[in-house]
């Protein structure tokens, strides 16, 4: 472990599930009268709206439902005759607030919370039994906060406080419920283009990540590479967690290190943040067996911010606050940074070129006799032969020869 001061890495998009059970479907109840009940004009009056003072700031707040084909329940208990979602919508009207109402906002630092009610053995559609939800034995609500540029560890205070703006006791939000997890998880930093090159380049870490994973031959592994619109342009690899250790020792989280600029990089200046690419590291809940809980948080996060240090090591770019190498956005900080322990290992990725011989080598002892030897006959005796001229050189048939 390293210990002393590295950059302090942005909180960017996350999907978590909260799950409240305390008070069953009290809080459900609630948003219908709030949401659903008290606001059935809507073609005059709009969807509710309102706002809240969080994180400095004051945010723009939209309300809705939507019908599902989920049955009602039946418990005699249950006050209603469908069973909608309730959806809230939040954007920070900050410096690249729109303008526009938050349920229509591109919401730059927001999103929504979408809010289900659950119990057990739930059905659909007249009486199919609904499978992936969590049975409690008894009822409860989800709440799944989507958002981005939010610090991950305020998201529950985030709900709290949204739902006090619609007149929803907080005390129904204080506990998430052990089951609680995340599906989605990223950090980044902004990296100046001037210095961001080592990251994505066919030799940096990115791509040479890719080349550890197509050696094994086994999990999963993807890589993409788009230099269309300017190098480094969308630049990623994906780490199953059955390989997470194989880059750094401990790690078991299935993750996308991604080097990438916005849509169209040509429309920004130097001086403006957007003419810089992000360097990003994201859980990925699809490559990762083992379900994340909201418990875990603080050592997801950790795990994201030592692969995105030891990325930036291995590009041999600082992993401390330089605003040489990196500049601060809206939200990214190029100037904060914090004392941390990390693990900081050697770099275990090939280079290219020993990768390069490693898979022929592996390739090779793969192949048949009767391969090595015309490969043999080939490199040896030059030339373009005819597959008749190679079989009499070789003494194989020529149907060995065109097989």
């Amino acid at each position: 472990m390293t210990a002393g001061q590295f950059i302090e890495p942005q909180s960017h998009e996350a999907d978590i599930h909260f799950i409240f059970a305390e008070d069953g479907l009290g809080p459900y109840y609630a948003l219908n009268s709030v949401i659903r009940k008290e606001h059935d004009d809507w073609k005059t009056e709009g969807k509710p709206k309102t706002t809240m003072e969080f994180l400095g700031d004051t945010w723009a707040l939209a309300a809705d439902y939507d019908q599902q084909p989920v049955d009602p329940w039946s418990h005699d208990s249950y006050r209603m005759e469908s069973a909608p979602l309730f959806r809230i919508y939040f954007g920070a009207k900050d410096d690249l607030y729109d303008g526009k109402p938050a349920d229509q906002s591109k919401k730059v630092r927001g999103g929504t919370m979408t809010i289900r009610p659950r119990w057990p053995n739930m059905t659909k559609d007249g009486g199919t039994k609904i499978r992936g939800v969590p049975d409690l034995g008894k009822p409860y609500i989800d709440v799944q906060v989507q958002a981005s540029n939010i610090e991950h560890s305020r998201y529950p205070e985030l709900v709290r406080t949204a739902m006090a703006a619609f007149d929803i006791s907080h005390r129904y939000f204080e506990e998430p419920h052990e089951m609680s997890n995340i599906n989605d998880l990223a950090r980044y930093v902004r990296v100046r283009r001037s210095k961001s090159s080592p990251l994505h380049a066919a030799d940096g870490p990115i791509a040479r990540t890719h080349a550890v994973l197509e050696a094994g031959q086994e999990g999963y592994r993807k890589h993409v590479e788009d230099h269309t619109k300017i190098p480094g342009y969308f630049v990623t690899t994906t780490i199953d967690d059955s390989r997470a250790s194989d880059i750094v020792s401990g790690h078991r989280l299935g993750k996308e290190i991604k080097h990438y600029y916005p849509e169209d990089p040509s429309t920004f200046e130097p001086g403006d943040a957007l003419y810089h690419p992000k360097f990003e590291v994201s859980y990925d809940t699809k490559r990762t067996d083992e379900t994340v809980r909201w418990s875990d948080l603080d050592k997801a996060v950790r795990e994201l911010d030592e692969a995105i240090y030891n990325y930036l090591d291995w590009a041999d770019l600082p992993v401390r606050a330089d605003e040489e190498t990196f500049i601060s956005d809206e939200y990214f900080d190029a100037s904060s940074e914090s004392h941390r322990s990390v693990k900081l290992v050697d770099c275990p990725l090939p280079d290219v070129e020993d990768e390069q011989e490693h898979v022929v080598m592996r390739l090779w002892g793969n192949t048949l006799d009767s391969d090595r030897d015309l490969i043999d006959s080939l490199v040896t005796d030059g030339g373009k032969p005819t597959r008749e001229e190679l079989a009499n050189r070789t003494g194989y048939s020529y149907r060995t020869v065109r097989r």
